[in-house]
């Protein structure tokens, strides 16, 4: 079950499996997965974490996650007159790369 995805040149995309209560985040293109970090054997809030801030108008969904030095921040916002989502991650407090 596909909890997050947002598309770009590749896919990102957060899911559940089915029956259990792992966690999967996945990112990369359809034959070529280029990270791929899971709760399996954790506990999900021991990898994934959930946010949300409600917006008039909207709001906002996030899941923030720890992997190798680096901090993911998944997200999806909506407000009056919009809807965006995508994911940021940084090192150090230096963004890497958003969307």
């Amino acid at each position: 079950m596909i909890v997050f995805n947002c598309q770009s040149n590749r896919s990102t995309a957060l899911c559940k499996e089915i029956g259990g209560d792992a966690l999967t985040y996945r990112h990369g293109k359809i034959n070529r997965i280029d990270l791929e970090v899971s709760s399996v054997g954790l506990r999900k809030k021991e990898k994934f974490y959930f946010g949300s801030i409600p917006y008039s108008g909207g709001g906002e969904a996030h899941i923030p996650f720890f992997n190798g030095g680096y901090t993911y921040f998944l997200y999806d916002k909506t407000v009056q007159g919009g809807r965006w989502s995508g994911i940021f991650f940084w090192n150090s407090n230096t963004v890497m790369a958003g969307k």
